[in-house]
This record gives C-alpha cells, sequence and structure tokens, in this order.
C-alpha cells in the first residue's frame, strides 16, 4: 500500500531489438521491431508485473519496440498503454539511423557529442528534464508502470540521484 500522496513508477526498458542487434542509433517511430529474443525477455518480465494486475497505471513511449513491449505486459497486468511522446527514445539528430560498430566508433562519438554539449543530439539534461515532467504526471497514490528506453531512464535516475 502507497500513500495518497506517493508517486511510484516501476519504468520498463523494451526488450531487444533490431536497432540493439544491428547497433543502430534510431528514434523512428515504426522501424526496429523486438526480436524473438526480446519478446520472450519481455514475457518474462510481464509475469513478474502481472501482481500489479488491474491496479497500475501504464505507459509507453510510442516508438515500436517500446509499444510492442508494452503490449506483451499489457496482457499480464490487463491495462492498454497511454502512449505518451515524455517517454521517446533520446533524440539523436543527424546520428539517426546510424550504424556503428559496438566499443570505440560510438564511445567517440558520444565524446564529441558531450565536448560540443550535444549540438546534434537531445542533451541529457533535456532528457532528465523530459522523464521529470513525465513524472510529475503520475497521479499520487497509485503505482505506475512506464515502458521507455535506456538514456531517458538513465537520465532521470542521474537527476533523481545527482547531490546538485
Amino acid at each position: 500500500m502507497i500513500s495518497d500522496s506517493s508517486r511510484i513508477c516501476i519504468f520498463v526498458r523494451h526488450g531487444e531489438s533490431q536497432s540493439n542487434v544491428s547497433h543502430t542509433w534510431s528514434r523512428d517511430l515504426d522501424k526496429f521491431p523486438l526480436t524473438d529474443a526480446g519478446a520472450l525477455m519481455v514475457e518474462e518480465a510481464a509475469k513478474k508485473l502481472s501482481r500489479f494486475n488491474g491496479s497500475a497505471n501504464f505507459y509507453s513511449s510510442p516508438i515500436l519496440r517500446a509499444r510492442q513491449t508494452a503490449s506483451i505486459i499489457s496482457k499480464h497486468i490487463k491495462a492498454e498503454p497511454e502512449i505518451t511522446p515524455l517517454l521517446l527514445e533520446r533524440g539523436f539528430g543527424k546520428y539517426n539511423n546510424t550504424s556503428f560498430r559496438a566499443g570505440e566508433e560510438s564511445r567517440k562519438i558520444l565524446r564529441e557529442q558531450i565536448a560540443s554539449n550535444y549540438p546534434d543530439w537531445e542533451s541529457w539534461r533535456s532528457m532528465a528534464q523530459r522523464m521529470m515532467k513525465f513524472s510529475e504526471q503520475l497521479k499520487p497514490g497509485r503505482i505506475s508502470i512506464a515502458v521507455s528506453h535506456m538514456d531517458p531512464i538513465k537520465a532521470l535516475i542521474g537527476h533523481l540521484t545527482s547531490k546538485e
């Protein structure tokens, strides 16, 4: 039982997708579905979330891999997700749909973006602000489940745990 003023949200990162396998950064809405392995991963997580059947508010990013993840979860919690752009993947700017070799190549691009204050990407601060806006809209006294993406979830956690 949570207090009437508490806001508790369980964030779920989408399952493994074709973009993960191909090492492609993408914010496109209808590309890169879940892999079979990703769907199985989500199925296992959804079974654990079934304890919130009918008692949780449910949200999802509008991107295909997140919507597919939410669809699997919805069967277990008996709720349809509210689709919200606040849970979108990071904005990649000119790097959207860029495939790269894992490792040093991606770290080089990340360092360039950080060094020049993210002129082509959505910054961590911007993602954190967007995710905080989402969290402020959660209904007090209810548990929520939200399907999103790694970077926005990490940005929110970083913001909430920073000592600034």
